[in-house]
């Protein structure tokens, strides 16, 4: 009986643990039940908020890529339809970097105290002054690029033509002597008014000057070289002036006239600034003496 008692008693045990391991079992799945439950709750939500998030930024790059479009087409419709039109091709190229710079086809604009060489167009039907020339054609350095600054400042003689520069002589006026002949014509009268710096050319001078009256069928006038003041310079003295005056003037052609400018600053005075170059008193008692000569007045 005892036996008996004690094999129930085992039975009723092993049933009630397994009955609690079955509780147990059950409660834990239902607990995994709701974790998975609520896992997919939130992989669902996580999908959803995605697919806002997507559609969102996807509307926001719709807007923002329409709206400059729009403004881009607003301001295309507005541009003048010049702008529209192609450039015009250049036509010559640019110039390479690596190139050495082309050498400029003009002359370097003189200091506004000097004029250029004056040049008029030479006119297709000669006209003559009341004294009988057509043109009036000076040549010489310093000395008549001064006097015709001091024409040009009182608008005399406007028209006359001069070839001068600073500093030259007869080296100059050899290399222009195919522009002398240019604007030369029978009626022209030519003034040469050369030497004082190169007194020692002499020989030269006298060698072209015959040429020219040879070739030039026209009146020529050589006016002597000037006198210098000696107290304020000592590149020139007075005695070589007037050397070379003598030779030049008893050597020419004698269809070359002379002008004695020479003695006839020395009568009537002169100024000079640095000795050499003289103001404007002595340019107009120098161009009004060589035109009293030239047209017998």
């Amino acid at each position: 009986m005892k036996y008996n008692r004690s094999k129930n008693l085992f039975v009723t045990i092993e049933a009630l643990l397994i009955a609690v391991a079955i509780v147990i079992a059950v409660l834990m799945m239902g607990s995994f039940i709701r974790r998975g439950n609520a896992a997919y709750s939130d992989d669902q939500a996580t999908e959803s908020l995605i697919g806002e998030t997507t559609e969102n930024v996807t509307d926001a790059t719709t807007e923002t890529s329409t709206d400059p479009i729009e403004s881009m087409t607003e301001v295309s419709t507005e541009t003048p339809t010049e702008s529209s039109e192609a450039p015009a091709e250049p036509t010559e190229a640019p110039a390479d970097p690596t190139e050495a710079p082309t050498e400029p086809t003009e002359a370097p604009t003189e200091a506004p105290t000097e004029l250029p060489v004056v040049l008029p167009t030479q006119p297709a039907e000669i006209i003559l002054d009341e004294y009988g020339y057509s043109n009036y054609i000076f040549i010489g350095d310093s000395r008549f690029k001064a006097m015709r600054l001091w024409m040009v400042e009182n608008g005399i003689g406007l028209g006359e033509i001069f070839i001068c520069e600073n500093g030259e002589g007869y080296d100059y006026m050899l290399a222009n002597y195919e522009l002398i002949k240019t604007y030369a014509n029978s009626k022209s009268a030519i003034i040469v008014g050369m030497g004082v710096n190169d007194l020692y050319n002499s020989a030269k001078y006298i060698a072209l000057f015959n040429q020219m009256a040879a070739e030039l069928d026209c009146k020529i006038y050589f006016c002597s070289v000037n006198p210098v003041d000696e107290s304020k310079t000592n590149k020139r003295s007075n005695a070589a002036i007037s050397s070379f005056n003598d030779i030049v003037r008893k050597s020419i052609d004698s269809r070359i006239v002379y002008i004695d400018t020479y003695n006839y600053l020395l009568q009537e005075g002169f100024d000079s600034g640095d000795g050499i170059h003289y103001d404007n008193a002595t340019c107009a008692k120098i161009y009004y003496y060589i035109k009293t000569v030239v047209n017998n007045i």
